[in-house]
């Protein structure tokens, strides 16, 4: 494709895994920055453990989005892949992981495994590294010896607790940690919050049972939820019983009076005002994409860009995307989201006018994939493209080759329109 025809600045919004094959397909193949930008409200596992420790968000979706980023050029590409995929097993003893950890950051070899991937990476990227694990040790140590919290490592990811350390070290500076941790990947793209305030996911079911965190909301199905809040603190579980002993519809209007989304960053702004393609990538609906939606003026922002193209990519499977069963229904649920964030709401069109759906193959199963049928989408402005986009290999996963082709000729067509 002609570079002249190619856009110079592309933003995905995405959770943990969505723009995973489409974001390296447009940056290897045509050499397109992306702006990834999520909400990281994640609060799963070890991750919630240190978000509620250190009061910052969940490091783990800025973690796969920069392990998707790193370019295969780079030359300690391997090296980097797999410290950025290393978890400690789901057995270890938590004392061992602590020796493990510290002679990481003393540059001892008693975890030969660890330490030859951090040697092998250049000596001022390695040296950050040991810092970042060093400031994160020192944070813990302080933490669990004043609230008499432990921090259980079963299945925690190494890297997790190097974001950690990059963020208390950089004064709780979040946008500066992350772009420290960019330039240890050598990337050319980037990875927004979509706001540097923290928040916890709740939801309230259609029968009022309230769902207290991210973890519960993700594995409610999408159509049986009534309503998403962000809380700036997690609901206690004093709270929660009182909550209960309320009427449903009394949950919903006292959830909502804590609720706050916040506005989006000063970079996503920036970023989303200037983009000449926003793709909406696929991904959980509950959890890692309509609280980003849902942030405050957000619809505003992306109605505003009249210039850029709008593409919504629609999720194949059903079961990764809060067991969703057609196309139409994602793209109406996203609409609603980003005209509910918009000062004044627009019509379809002002906030996506491109969809990306997956055609199934004589043989799919279609009972665990998202349906579409040429009438499903059929409103003025708005292009369907409707073609097989599942990777041949990998269920359930775009080809993200196909579905960055199909990103860019929508940018072409909108260019010579």
């Amino acid at each position: 494709m002609d570079s002249a025809t190619l856009p110079t600045k592309l933003v995905a919004f995405c959770g943990g895994n969505g723009s995973r094959t489409i974001a390296p397909a447009l940056v290897e193949h045509f050499g397109v920055g992306v702006t990834n930008i999520i909400n990281a409200y994640d609060d799963g596992k070890s991750t919630g453990v240190l978000r509620s420790m250190f009061r910052l968000l969940g490091p783990s979706d800025f973690r796969k989005n920069h392990r998707s980023l790193i370019r295969r050029q780079h030359p300690d590409y391997s090296s980097l892949c797999r410290l950025w995929d290393y978890r400690f097993p789901t057995d270890a003893y938590r004392s061992v992981t602590l020796e493990t950890l510290n002679a990481l950051s003393s540059n001892l070899k008693d975890c030969f495994e660890l330490w030859r991937m951090l040697e092998a990476l250049c000596k001022e990227s390695a040296d950050l590294i040991r810092e970042y694990l060093s400031s994160f040790l020192e944070a813990l140590t302080v933490h669990e010896a004043v609230s008499g919290e432990v921090l259980d490592f079963s299945d925690c990811a190494l890297v997790n607790c190097v974001y950690v350390g990059a963020f208390i070290q950089h004064g709780n500076d979040l946008y500066r940690a992350v772009d420290r941790i960019e330039g240890i990947l050598g990337l050319t793209s980037h990875v927004y919050p979509i706001s540097g305030q923290n928040r916890y996911l709740v939801s309230i079911r259609r029968d009022g049972t309230v769902l207290a965190s991210e973890v519960e909301t993700d594995s409610c199905p999408l159509r049986e939820l009534s309503d998403l809040f962000a809380l700036a603190a997690r609901m206690t579980d004093v709270e929660l019983a009182s909550l209960g002993h309320l009427p449903p519809d009394l949950r919903g209007a006292y959830l909502t009076s804590l609720s706050d989304f916040p506005e989006p960053g000063s970079l996503c702004r920036r970023s989303i005002s200037q983009a000449d393609v926003i793709v909406l990538c696929p991904g959980t609906l509950s959890t890692s994409l309509l609280p980003t939606y849902l942030a405050r003026g957000l619809g505003s922002l992306v109605r505003s860009n009249t210039k850029a193209v709008k593409v919504l990519v629609t999720n194949i499977s059903r079961t990764g995307g809060g067991d969703v069963e057609c196309a139409r229904d994602i793209l109406v649920a996203t609409v609603q989201a980003l005209r509910r964030s918009d000062d004044y709401p627009g019509n379809t069109k002002d906030y996506v006018n491109a969809v990306i759906v997956n055609k199934l193959s004589a043989s799919e199963d279609p009972t665990d994939h998202v349906t579409h049928s040429p009438r499903d989408i059929d409103e003025d402005g708005i292009t369907v493209a409707w073609h097989e986009y599942e990777d041949v290999k990998s269920h359930g996963i775009h080809d993200g080759s196909r579905v960055a082709h199909t990103v860019l000729e929508l940018f072409k067509r909108a260019r010579c329109l």
